[in-house]
């Protein structure tokens, strides 16, 4: 990732402080104005501890901003890779605030009881008939057929996972995941692969919210996760729900894909 990405990623964010200033009565990013609204309930949240990583684009832009790093990026090469950016950056920017949004009922419960509600009878039925075959038969063809979700992991959410300073609704998550084009990542690094990249992360966000509500539909509560970014460390976690390994460099490696898919 060069500096310009990283800064693309930045004004994504920015925008996404900008649109929830409309209406909201609020300053702030999304994710700025949940952490704060959180915080007073940290102790029922899933919360980063002393071993948790700094978000990867938080990380990157800081250090790029203290090295005051310069690009040597052909002009030609730089309007193609922001032209890939713009085309994708809107779905990208609407799926953060989405995710947020999404959740806001959740928000409310915590800030006028003091803690969420306890399980409707719908929630109760699900508690009683684990472990539920046919709602997760049914989340997979959901997926499969809407999304083209290829892998879906389940597993406990550990508190070194989330990210420095932030935290998560629920204790458990499940991990979506979306093939990338091999003809398109066999260009990396060129345009076609960032391109295809950045495709996956709109669209993987698009579903993720999406299947959230799916979910909530069937009584259960639920949180999404933005790969953009996010709350969330997505290699490992989808590595412990046995989806994959995560490589040295940080990637997820499968037996279906490599290093392709997000």
């Amino acid at each position: 990732m060069n500096p310009n990405q990283i800064k693309t990623e930045k004004r994504i964010q920015s925008e996404n402080s900008n649109s929830s200033k409309k209406g909201s009565g609020r300053s702030g990013s999304p994710e700025t104005n949940y952490l704060d609204r959180c915080r007073a309930f940290s102790d029922q949240l899933v919360t980063s501890d002393i071993n948790s990583a700094q978000e990867g684009f938080e990380y990157l832009y800081i250090n790029y901003r203290k090295a005051n790093l310069k690009t040597t990026e052909k002009p030609d090469s730089k309007t193609r890779r922001v032209g890939s950016f713009s085309k994708h950056k809107f779905k990208i920017q609407d799926g953060i605030v989405r995710s947020y949004k999404d959740i806001e009922p959740y928000i409310q419960e915590l800030e006028q009881r003091g803690q969420f509600n306890p399980p409707n009878q719908i929630l109760q039925n699900l508690i009683d008939t684990f472990p539920n075959n046919d709602l997760w038969s049914n989340l997979i063809k959901y997926t499969k057929g809407k999304w083209d979700i290829v892998k879906i992991g389940f597993t406990e959410l550990p508190k070194s996972l989330v990210f420095k300073n932030k935290m998560v609704l629920f204790r458990y998550v499940l991990i979506f995941m979306q093939e990338m084009k091999k003809d398109k990542i066999d260009k990396a690094p060129g345009f076609e692969a960032g391109d295809e990249t950045m495709r996956v992360y709109a669209s993987l966000g698009e579903a993720v919210n999406d299947v959230a509500n799916w979910i909530r539909s069937k009584g259960i509560k639920c949180q999404s996760n933005h790969p953009m970014g996010g709350l969330v460390c997505s290699p490992p976690l989808a590595g412990k729900a046995g989806m994959g390994w995560q490589g040295r460099q940080g990637m997820l490696i499968t037996p279906e894909f490599g290093g392709r898919q997000r």
